[in-house]
């Protein structure tokens, strides 16, 4: 049998080589200045006068009978006025009582029997309280001075710095496309 002659071909293709560099940023933030002074308060300045503490126990040694000799003798002076127009009272209805014998009894020994054992009341000391001393507090105003400090800031704003190199890419013909073709051998004798 008889062999069919065959073309061959051969292809190569082509090929791209790629150089590729990356961009770079850069970022510079320089610190801002920053100054700061400050003035501290000058002068603290209080004044202030004595407060004032007043007790009053006038009252409470007048409930003791110990009090001041004047009050004493004022207190049995106005209780004396009182005892009198008691006494004038009391013979007033004596006097009624006298005046109605018609009605039976004994008004005079019922009399005598009382003012027998009648006792006339002088109280010589005030009435006892636990709120017999008065006490009062004035206190005083206190001024307080002061001069106040002060603080000063200063600052600049540096600005923001960026930088940027730009990425590169290079395109370069790695390998080359080719096309081969060859013929069969071919037997030229007949």
């Amino acid at each position: 049998m008889a062999s069919i002659p065959r073309i061959q071909i051969f292809q190569q293709y082509a090929q791209i080589g790629l150089d590729i560099t990356q961009g770079k940023t850069e970022m510079k933030m320089p610190r801002a200045t920053f100054e700061m002074n400050s003035n501290n308060p000058k002068t603290l300045v209080t004044s202030s006068g004595k407060a004032e503490l007043r007790i009053n126990q006038d009252r409470a040694w007048d409930a003791m009978a110990i009090g001041d000799h004047l009050a004493y003798m004022q207190n049995v002076y106005q209780q004396g006025k009182q005892i009198s127009l008691q006494g004038i009272e009391r013979r007033v209805q004596n006097g009624d009582r006298l005046a109605a014998i018609h009605l039976g009894g004994n008004p005079i020994g019922e009399i005598a029997k009382q003012q027998a054992f009648a006792e006339v009341p002088v109280y010589t000391t005030g009435p006892a309280s636990r709120l017999n001393v008065d006490v009062q507090v004035n206190p005083t105003k206190t001024e307080i001075g002061l001069e106040r400090g002060s603080v000063e800031l200063q600052s600049q704003h540096i600005p923001f710095e960026i930088s940027r190199d730009q990425s590169k890419v290079d395109v370069y013909l790695l390998q080359k496309n080719s096309l081969d073709i060859q013929p069969p051998q071919m037997d030229m004798q007949i």
